[in-house]
């Protein structure tokens, strides 16, 4: 039995009543799960989780599954969900591949726990945290001088611009890291 805090990363709809759920784990990384029923988890919640690894499966079934921080803040603000959503999409994909990922769990754990409570100056919040996940990655980005500017001083063109030459960066270096679905919608808040 495999006991484990974890992120919720995403959800798809499988059949009439169920749904299979991608969680990023403290103890074994990005792992897929069958949920016959309905949660109720924003992305990048942190649960608490149980379940028997079967080692052949590509899918687990939880044993227990439960919510080990309300995030609040990030659900009651827009903005705030709208860069969750972002993250959440750009993880499902940098992550994938990460199997011991302790260092990285606790980073995101910190950092979601640092936005949900944040009243100002987190509109650059992404680009902060995203250069740091490619630094447990092991890359160590050098970006123009224009550009890495403390970026809670950036303007909405700025920040746009950064975070294009980030999702620049994630497609050169992790294979087959798609285009990010959400971007357009995270570059049109903050103007």
């Amino acid at each position: 039995m495999v006991s484990s805090k974890a992120v919720m990363i995403g959800s798809v709809k499988y059949g009439d009543n169920s749904s299979i759920i991608t969680l990023f784990t403290r103890e074994m990384g990005m792992v897929s799960f069958m949920c016959k029923r309905k949660l109720h988890l924003l992305p990048m919640s942190i649960v608490e989780i149980s379940f028997e690894n079967r080692q052949n499966r590509r899918i687990q079934y939880f044993k227990d599954i439960k919510l080990v921080t309300p995030f609040t803040g990030l659900a009651e603000n827009p903005y705030k969900m709208t860069i969750v959503m972002f993250l959440a999409e750009v993880l499902r994909y940098a992550l994938r591949e990460e199997k011991e990922s302790k260092d990285i769990f606790d980073y995101i754990e910190k950092e979601m726990s640092w936005l949900d409570v944040a009243e100002n100056e987190f509109s650059s919040f992404h680009i902060t945290f995203l250069t740091n996940i490619l630094k447990f990655l092991g890359y160590n980005p050098e970006f123009d001088t224009s550009i890495t500017k403390e970026p809670r001083l950036m303007n909405h063109n700025e920040r746009n611009h950064h975070t294009e030459i980030l999702m620049d960066y994630y497609r050169q270096h992790l294979p087959s890291f798609p285009a990010i679905k959400s971007l357009e919608v995270l570059k049109g808040i903050f103007s």
